[in-house]
């Protein structure tokens, strides 16, 4: 797991080039079982340690992005990287930083510099409760659920241009129905995608209605509401940009 990400940064910041043919087709078969043994506990567990070889080789100061939202891999032994580190130097590689100017320019990059604030977006009133973004792609309505932190169910990030952003690129926003709902990210957000987050409340810039949650529910669900003074309505994110 992991290997087709390092390939094409290695692809890409080493010199080389990614071509693909207009008319082509790429696909990729799951197979029930593996015909080989997969090291570690799990494909899991696996696929966590070679993504921290991947991001101690070749992300440079963009790692600790990568450890902030993937918190399964702080603390893996992902053994010694000191050949790749040697390879990538003797490539004359370039930077990650260059890698994401050039090769992904519009990529949204979730360091202090366009934050501010980020991790679990924590209820007062639930106090042990965070929003949840459940399932998206099944789009199951988004929850305050126990508090773990995980990205991108419960791993936030509030940009300096007044979007909630999950770490796998979806927005919160208001639905025409004025209800909370998530969606893929976009250059340009829609006025229903941005939010002020003054006195702890989340106020969606479309409708002035605040992120709410129905108290005592099952599941419950994230609602938009008359702001108020409720503690519900009271939001506290795990951490707060520096810059």
């Amino acid at each position: 797991g992991g290997e087709n990400i390092e390939m094409s940064l290695r692809i890409w910041m080493c010199g080389g080039r990614l071509v693909s043919h207009p008319c082509s087709h790429v696909g990729h078969i799951f197979r029930n079982t593996h015909p080989y043994k997969i090291p570690g506990a799990s494909i899991r567990t696996t696929f966590i340690r070679n993504s921290r070889r991947l991001a101690e080789v070749w992300m440079d100061e963009y790692k600790a992005i990568f450890l902030e939202a993937s918190r399964e891999a702080v603390g893996v032994d992902f053994g010694d990287v000191s050949e790749r580190k040697a390879l990538r130097e003797r490539l004359q590689c370039k930077s990650f930083k260059w890698y994401l100017n050039t090769v992904l320019p519009t990529k949204f990059v979730p360091d202090d510099e366009h934050l501010v604030s980020k991790g679990m977006l924590r209820n007062v009133q639930a106090k042990t409760g965070c929003v949840d973004t459940m399932n998206i792609r099944s789009r199951e309505r988004s929850a305050v659920f126990g508090c773990h932190g995980m990205a991108p169910s419960q791993f936030f990030l509030l940009s300096k241009n007044h979007e909630l952003r999950t770490t796998d690129n979806h927005c919160l926003g208001a639905s025409p129905e004025k209800q909370p709902v998530w969606q893929e990210c976009r250059e340009i957000p829609a006025h229903a995608y941005l939010w002020d987050y003054a006195d702890h409340k989340m106020i969606n810039l479309e409708t002035s209605l605040c992120l709410d949650y129905q108290v005592g529910a099952s599941p419950q669900v994230l609602v938009l509401a008359p702001c108020s003074d409720s503690d519900s309505q009271k939001w506290l994110f795990e951490v707060k940009a520096t810059a």
